[in-house]
């Protein structure tokens, strides 16, 4: 079983690995601003980023797949749009070693002025 702290690593790997992806967003502390949290802190709010935190129970890995949810947050509709198509371009059908992803993109939310969260489902399969 994996740890109950799973914390989408092989999506943070994926997704600071790729320039289309990287180039939308800002930094933090001069790394690209992707966090693996189900909180966000206030000083980000403002930031284009990407959140990434796991949805879904956990139980036998190798055979139930993980649901993570990346939130392609930004000042406006279209930026967040924009990010969540990148980021569905990147690693809808992706394949690694031992993971395999599936993606669905949900409508643009506001949330509060000029922040706006393209939410995407990220379904993380194992490669038996």
């Amino acid at each position: 079983m994996a740890s109950l702290r799973d914390n989408g690593t092989q999506l943070y790997l994926w997704l600071t690995a790729d320039s289309d992806i990287t180039d939308l967003i800002d930094e933090i502390e001069g790394s690209p601003a992707i966090l693996v949290s189900n909180m966000l802190h206030e000083e980000y709010q403002s930031l284009t980023l990407i959140q990434i935190y796991r949805l879904s129970t956990i139980g036998a890995q190798d055979i139930n797949p993980v649901t993570y949810t990346v939130n392609c947050r930004s000042s406006t509709d279209l930026k967040a749009d924009e990010l969540a198509q990148a980021v569905y371009d990147s690693i809808n059908r992706k394949l690694s070693d031992d993971k395999m992803a599936k993606c669905n993109v949900y409508k643009c939310i506001y949330e509060d002025d000029n922040h706006y969260n393209t939410p995407i489902d990220v379904v993380m399969y194992n490669n038996l």
